[in-house]
């Protein structure tokens, strides 16, 4: 379904429906429209876009929508959870993912990370270099909002 409203911009918090499955068993890990398991329905999910706080195909999609538009996003390995993976969610290592997304919501404030917020990511991630973990250390800096 097309969006008629305005586009994100990076910097705005944005609030979407989303259902995830992977592309090749089709099995859904996430549904925000699903109720939980003690029966209360999950909320819509918030986040800034643009800023690196979410798997880099969520960013780019999201940057591309309109307000009210229905979207199904196709990432990549490389654009979802990476070498990684995301074992609490039961995605394998570099595996292609869809998203069905429903733009309901762009927030008017755009706020970048400063300097202190960037200072942090750095820290956070330090350890990588550390432990000469290369692989690890190069996700986290080409995943860095600068």
């Amino acid at each position: 379904m097309t969006g008629t409203g305005r586009r994100p911009v990076k910097g705005q918090e944005v609030q979407l429906h989303c259902k995830g499955w992977l592309m090749k068993s089709k099995k859904v890990f996430w549904n925000t429209r699903e109720k939980k398991g003690d029966g209360h329905k999950i909320k819509p999910y918030k986040f800034r876009v643009g800023v690196g706080k979410v798997i880099k195909g969520w960013d780019a999609g999201v940057l591309s929508m309109r307000l009210g538009e229905k979207a199904i996003i196709v990432c990549t390995g490389s654009y979802g959870y990476g070498l990684k993976g995301n074992i609490k969610w039961g995605i394998p290592p570099n595996a292609d993912l869809e998203f069905e997304m429903e733009l309901l919501h762009i927030d008017a404030e755009i706020k970048l990370p400063d300097k202190y917020d960037l200072m942090k990511e750095k820290m956070k991630n330090k350890h990588h270099f550390l432990e000469r973990d290369g692989t690890s250390a190069m996700l986290s800096f080409r995943a860095a909002p600068f």
